[in-house]
């Protein structure tokens, strides 16, 4: 399919755009007073680059980058439950 007509035109501008988002928000992710910043961070633009391999799979037609997709939303999501379990239980300590 490509970028050959005006939908994939725009949504490959919109792809650009999220992209720009992500390294915006990866400021805070190498920045960040506090280490919550920084999940909240690391979580948001893993979720940016989830949507841009979805805009990427419509656009060029690939079912892989949906497989991609799935498989890096589900470590994300089994990360940050690891992740907060383990803080929470260093604070208790």
């Amino acid at each position: 399919m490509g970028c050959d007509d005006r939908g994939s035109v725009y949504m490959m501008i919109f792809v650009y755009i999220l992209f720009i988002a992500a390294l915006m928000s990866s400021y805070r992710l190498f920045a960040g007073p506090t280490l919550q910043d920084r999940l909240v961070s690391l979580n948001s633009v893993t979720i940016i680059f989830i949507i841009i391999l979805v805009f990427l799979s419509v656009t060029e037609n690939i079912g892989f980058y949906l497989d991609i997709a799935i498989a890096f939303i589900f470590f994300d999501f089994a990360g940050m439950i690891a992740f907060t379990k383990y803080l929470s239980s260093e604070k208790k300590k």
